[in-house]
């Protein structure tokens, strides 16, 4: 079985390995591949939860046991982030919606650490956006690239280096309003 195979098999939720299917020199290239499927956290979370999980190297362990506090800490930034964007928000009275991956990850995941994610998506109405830019300004909130006029989203961090949350006006360069609209209808805005 290839080392795919074998991260494959450890994905599957009832995988049917009696003991670690992993050889010491074979760790690296399946963190590789998982992380290369968008599959590193769940392997690891796998791998940590598996009946054969106390038979692996100290070292191995304490890799996993690394990597997932590392990804914890990181989802708890987030999470942190998002909520005081969307106080800010809700503080000046302007709606926002949480979107795509942390949503996805709260609503369909057993736990938020299993689903991929690099930063924060949130959407206000069109016409609240620059207010909506500038109360998070004022925030301590800062563009962390170039906005341009025709763009429908801008990237914003309280550190200057590091694009945490994703501002969208739009989802789409082409959105209508009609369907910007249907968002709104369809969502559970926060706050409310």
């Amino acid at each position: 079985m290839t080392v795919e195979e074998k991260v494959l098999q450890t994905l599957l939720p009832e995988n049917s390995f009696q003991s670690t299917p992993f050889a010491e020199s074979e760790w690296s290239p399946a963190l590789e591949f998982a992380t290369v499927i968008s599959s590193r956290l769940l392997f690891l979370t796998r791998v940590r939860d598996a009946s054969w999980y106390s038979t692996l190297s100290e070292n191995a362990r304490a890799f996993v046991e690394e990597d997932l506090s590392r990804e914890r800490m990181r989802l708890a930034l987030l999470e942190e982030e998002c909520a005081f964007a969307l106080e800010e928000l809700k503080r000046t009275g302007i709606e926002a919606i949480v979107l795509k991956g942390m949503d996805v990850a709260h609503r369909f995941y057993p736990t938020p650490l299993l689903r991929p994610m690099s930063d924060i998506d949130l959407l206000v109405p069109e016409v609240s956006y620059e207010a909506a830019r500038k109360a998070l300004a004022q925030a301590g909130l800062r563009q962390t690239e170039l906005l341009y006029s025709h763009s429908f989203r801008g990237a914003i961090s309280r550190e200057s280096e590091s694009s945490v949350i994703d501002f969208h006006r739009r989802l789409l360069v082409y959105d209508t309003p009609a369907r910007l609209q249907s968002y709104w209808t369809n969502s559970k805005v926060v706050g409310e």
